[in-house]
């Protein structure tokens, strides 16, 4: 099975390592794509965890019904391996009530105690696009909405 993060590695080898605890990313990027796959799954125990402390809600509104379809990283800055500040920008889609919706952001890491964590972030507007049922599904599968996301 590919990983949700869109990285085109197989979810054992890409984020279910970090997602198990085995092991901790090594940049910014790596830790935003293991974070939308965690999203993807309702992991909320990995998301508290890859949050900067203070700045992790006190809840988090996780929503089975939401179907996250696809991840792009548009732009990283600096959070290599050894650096103690990162930004990664990207878009990732999803769908909610028969609508596709946009998150883009510029994220923000930055290093605690010797890991990567999310620190918060700057969103953009995207436009809200209400979904047809035979048009093309945005997940990129190749078929129509009301046979594919919509039934998921």
């Amino acid at each position: 099975m590919k990983c949700y993060c869109c990285s085109e590695k197989g979810y054992k080898d890409c984020c279910q390592p970090y997602h198990e605890f085995n092991v901790q990313p090594d940049t910014a990027e790596q830790l935003m794509r293991s974070r939308y796959s965690a999203f993807v799954l309702l992991n909320e125990a990995y998301l508290r965890t890859s949050w900067a402390v203070e700045q992790c809600p006190q809840e988090l509104s996780l929503d089975a019904n939401t179907k996250w379809v696809k991840l792009d990283i548009l732009s990283t800055e600096h959070g290599q391996k050894n650096d103690q500040q990162g930004k990664v920008e990207f878009k990732a889609w999803f769908i909610h009530e028969d609508q596709l919706i946009t998150l883009h952001e510029i994220s923000d890491f930055v290093r605690e105690k010797d890991r990567w964590v999310y620190f918060g972030g700057r969103l953009f507007d995207e436009p809200v696009i209400p979904l047809s049922m035979n048009q093309q599904c945005p997940c990129s599968s190749g078929q129509k909405y009301k046979r594919c996301c919509r039934t998921k």
